[in-house]
C-alpha cells in the first residue's frame, strides 16, 4: 500500500532539454536516485490517486511522480525506520463487515418501534434521512421527521437516493424540501456504473469525475459544515 508523500512535487524536477543544455546542477544527480520519464498528458502515462478528489485542476498524478512516491516510501522505510502502511487480510475485513452487518442489524430490529426510534434520534446531535422517491419511503420519512421535531431535533437534512437520471433533479428537489420543510444536502442518481462495478471496488475513487462522487462529496462537506457550526 503506497504512502503519498506530496500531491504536486515528491522530489525536484527538470527537463529534458536543460539536461542536454547542461543547465542542471551536478549535485542534483551525484548519489541520488533518478527517475526518468513523462509528465506530459499526451503520454497517457496518468492515474488517479488520493488527491484527485481534491485537486481543482489536474487529477491524475504521472506514473513517473507515483514511482517517485513509492522510491520516497521505502527509502524513508530503510533510512529512518518509518513504519509501512499495513492493512487486514481479507479474513480480517469479512469478520469486521459481518460485525457491523450484524450490529447494524440489531440496532434496526430494535428500533423499530416509535418510542426506541426516538431515544434514537434523541441521542444525535443531527439527523440525516437517506429516502428514495417512492411513497413508501414517502411515509416513513414523513414519521421519523414528525418524532425528530418533537424531541427539538435543531439539524435534520435530505438525501435523496435512485433518482432517476430523467427526472428533473432540481424539481425534484423543490418538491420534496416544499412536503416535508426539510432542506435537502444531496440526490444520488440512479446510475448503472455502480451496477458494473459490481462491489469491485471503492466506486468514488473508480469513478473520480460521476455524477454520483460528486453529490456524495457535496453531502459530506454540508455535514461537515454543520459540525463545524455547532462548535
Amino acid at each position: 500500500m503506497l504512502d503519498y508523500r506530496s500531491a504536486n512535487r515528491v522530489a525536484p524536477q527538470v527537463s529534458l532539454t536543460d539536461v542536454l543544455a547542461d543547465r542542471v546542477k551536478p549535485e542534483l544527480i551525484r548519489d541520488r536516485i533518478v527517475l526518468i520519464g513523462y509528465t506530459t498528458p499526451q503520454a497517457k502515462d496518468e492515474f488517479y490517486t488520493p488527491y484527485s478528489a481534491g485537486a481543482t485542476d489536474s487529477q491524475k498524478m504521472p506514473g513517473v511522480v507515483v514511482h517517485a512516491q513509492s522510491v520516497s516510501q521505502i527509502l524513508s522505510a530503510v533510512l529512518e525506520d518509518r513504519p509501512l502502511l499495513w492493512s487486514w487480510s481479507n479474513a480480517q475485513e469479512e469478520i469486521w463487515i459481518f460485525g457491523w452487518a450484524l450490529v447494524g442489524g440489531v440496532v434496526d430490529w430494535y428500533v423499530r418501534h416509535p418510542l426506541k426510534l426516538g431515544g434514537a434520534i434523541a441521542i444525535s446531535d443531527a439527523l440525516v434521512i437517506i429516502l428514495r422517491p417512492d411513497r413508501q419511503d414517502f411515509q416513513g420519512t414523513a414519521v421519523t421527521l414528525q418524532v425528530a421535531r418533537k424531541l427539538n431535533t435543531s439539524e435534520m437534512s435530505l438525501v435523496v437516493n435512485k433518482v432517476s437520471p430523467s427526472y428533473d433533479f432540481k424539481l425534484v428537489q423543490e418538491q420534496i424540501e416544499q412536503k416535508f420543510q426539510v432542506p435537502i444536502s444531496g440526490i444520488f442518481p440512479l446510475t448503472e456504473d455502480m451496477v458494473q462495478l459490481a462491489s469491485d471496488g471503492i466506486f468514488c475513487l473508480e469513478y473520480i469525475d460521476h455524477p454520483y462522487t460528486r453529490e456524495v462529496y457535496k453531502v459530506a462537506e454540508y455535514v461537515r459544515g454543520r459540525m463545524r457550526d455547532e462548535r
